[in-house]
């Protein structure tokens, strides 16, 4: 098969990618209503599940449970969550673009593993292209991201986890990206239900994220941000151990 077989594969890559930059880099320069990106990632995410980046089908101790109609708001939940909860960690000098990087690599070693070439590309390009970024981006940072950079690897790291999921449904596939993000994931969780228990609305920014907290303990912006990439490196190291048991049952 040709590397972007179907043709789709590179239009979610291209297109989506470029449009979920252009949404954050007119949030940079303007400002864009928190409802209007909200809709803004839900239409696109509607693109993405017609073009077969979807959760269609989940495995149970029962067997693969079909999703039916329930596999679209599931599959905009998944892409929403991620695109934002790497926005949402952009909030110091080097750290969304660091754990990117685990995260990249980690995608691409399951990849590797199912055969599938596609996913394992353009994770190595993106973690590549992190890298590249981190070296300017890391305290003091010389470049900054801004909503346009962690928009668009939150949206590309979901879209090649969902391809990769739907290789087979496994428990392995489904797992292994949301424990390799982690940290973006428990720290826009834990926004959410702390703005939803103060009754506040939940796209209200605060300074209590987990980055926040540890600021508060008196530390740096270096260490602070090396603890959360430890933290990561924890992460992928358990998501490589669920890989690599997968691959000798």
């Amino acid at each position: 098969d040709r590397l972007y077989s179907p043709p789709t594969n590179a239009y979610v890559i291209v297109f989506g990618g470029l449009m979920i930059s252009l949404l954050g880099f007119v949030d940079d320069i303007k400002g864009v209503k928190a409802k209007h990106k909200l809709f803004f990632q839900i239409a696109l995410s509607v693109f993405v599940w017609y073009n077969g980046f979807d959760i269609s089908a989940v495995s149970t101790p029962f067997g693969v449970l079909q999703l039916g109609y329930f596999g679209l708001p599931i599959t905009i939940l998944w892409i929403v969550g991620i695109i934002n909860a790497f926005n949402l960690i952009d909030g110091m000098d080097g750290l969304s673009s660091g754990v990117s990087f685990f995260a990249c690599i980690t995608i691409m070693t399951l990849s590797i593993f199912n055969g599938y070439i596609f996913v394992a590309a353009v994770s190595a390009a993106l973690a590549g292209a992190v890298v590249g970024f981190l070296i300017y981006n890391f305290n003091p940072a010389k470049i900054f991201m801004g909503d346009a950079g962690s928009m668009f690897i939150g949206y590309i790291l979901a879209v090649i986890s969902l391809k990769n999921q739907s290789k087979g449904h496994t428990v392995v596939s489904l797992l292994v990206p949301i424990i390799a993000m982690g940290l973006p994931i428990l720290d826009t969780t834990l926004a959410f239900l702390r703005r939803y228990l103060r009754k506040q609305s939940v796209f209200a920014a605060d300074s209590q994220h987990i980055h926040h907290m540890l600021l508060s303990r008196g530390w740096n912006q270096k260490k602070v941000v090396l603890v959360l990439y430890a933290i990561s490196v924890l992460f992928t190291i358990l998501a490589m151990l669920l890989i690599f048991q997968k691959d000798t049952q």
